[in-house]
């Protein structure tokens, strides 16, 4: 009850100031006002007994009419100073307002407070249902997050290999069958009950007879398909003009560089069936043809200084004149450029003799082969490998233009 009063008296306070500031009353009624109000608070602390509870509209016409009361007792004591009443002549002459006018002011003025209160609880009231909407609207994000999250994890929890072999077969070819330190390999390739198979692999002895001379002749490439194919081979190298070298040149009939001997074990592999038909057995060990290595030098063929032979196929031009046409300006009377158009009868002759399936193709000094569309400066290159000159100091173009 007597908080209650308390928020009466300071709402005829905030009633009393907001009256000021509007100009329906003067500061001498704002300050009696004021007085007044001060004499109640001191009064409510006095009362052993609260004060009846009276409606906020029965408050407002109780101050309306003591503010009014206040206003005709000053108008009294104002009226010896005045003649008359004076009518509003502009912005600073302004006559004492009658109580009737000033009671429905301050009224006007109680009614308006009234309504912004309602309409500021009604703004917080909106701002909160906002807020809860952006809360519900979280929750239902994060629930729906967990739910997929849940999804992804019950998918990836079958394991992985049973996915994809409702999807695909297992496997379409060896290279798909791969599992360290074992050798795999794919049975029934590409169909549906297709299935790798894997076996300890199995040792075997690699002989690599190379030229330590040959710039060109790197076994790099090739050993690494080799172990590749056979995770258990063991290789080791030897220089043709060794001792042993020449004897191995001489069983095998060793006519291109770098030559490839594996020894007989190779026939218990997995792969063995499906790699043999790029080996020949000599003497109860296995070469691989000149076509499948790489092999590119051919020493027992007669040496011509100076020569750059070039096989193409006829529709092979353009490109390949530039470039021919760049280094033979270089090299001028120092190069001797032969050019060799293949049709289709000569195609077996060359594979045979000196490992050509794809053009085009270059021969040096008729030993030293390579392959394929080439910038001046490697072709310079090999060139000067095999014939050093002055003129290998110049650099050509490192581009196909």
């Amino acid at each position: 009850m007597e908080n209650s009063q308390k928020e009466r008296i300071d709402r005829e306070l905030r009633f009393l100031k907001g009256s000021l500031d509007a100009g329906i009353i003067s500061r001498e009624e704002y300050e009696k006002g004021v007085q007044r109000i001060e004499k109640k608070k001191l009064n409510l602390k006095e009362e052993a007994e609260p004060e009846p509870k009276i409606s906020d509209k029965a408050a407002e016409q109780i101050f309306i009419k003591e503010i009014t009361e206040e206003g005709e007792e000053a108008k009294e004591k104002g009226a010896e100073a005045q003649d008359s009443p004076m009518e509003e002549e502009g912005p600073g002459d302004m006559h004492p307002k009658e109580p009737e006018e000033k009671e429905r002011e301050v009224s006007d003025f109680f009614e308006q407070s009234s309504k912004k209160e309602p309409e500021e609880k009604k703004k917080k009231k909106i701002g909160k249902t906002i807020i809860w909407v952006l809360v519900i609207i979280g929750i239902i994000i994060l629930v729906i997050s967990i739910s997929s999250k849940k999804l992804t994890s019950e998918v990836n929890k079958t394991p992985q290999k049973e996915l994809i072999k409702e999807m695909v077969p297992i496997c379409n070819s060896d290279s798909d069958c791969d599992k360290e330190g074992k050798i795999g390999t794919c049975s029934n390739p590409g169909m549906d009950d297709a299935n790798c198979q894997y076996a300890e692999p199995v040792k075997i002895g690699l002989t690599i007879v190379n030229d330590k001379n040959c710039q060109n002749c790197d076994t790099s490439r090739m050993l690494s398909v080799i172990q590749g194919l056979f995770p258990g081979v063991e290789s080791r190298t030897v220089d043709y003009s060794d001792p042993e070298g020449k004897r191995l040149v001489s069983m095998y009939r060793i006519d291109a560089l770098p030559a490839y001997i594996f020894d007989r074990r190779i026939n218990e592999t997995l792969r063995f069936e499906s790699f043999k038909q790029a080996l020949v057995n000599e003497q109860g060990s296995f070469l691989i043809r000149n076509s499948a290595s790489g092999a590119n030098y051919y020493f027992k063929r007669e040496k011509i200084a100076n020569r750059l032979e070039l096989f193409s196929l006829a529709n092979q031009t353009g490109d390949l004149d530039k470039i021919l046409a760049e280094v033979s300006l270089l090299f001028g009377d120092k190069i001797n450029i032969v050019r060799t158009v293949v049709n289709d009868a000569m195609k077996n002759s060359l594979e045979n003799e000196l490992g050509i399936t794809t053009y085009p193709a270059f021969l040096v000094n008729n030993q030293l082969k390579f392959g394929g569309v080439q910038p001046p400066e490697t072709i310079k290159n090999i060139f000067c490998e095999l014939n050093p000159q002055d003129k290998c100091r110049t650099i050509l173009s490192m581009v196909i233009s």
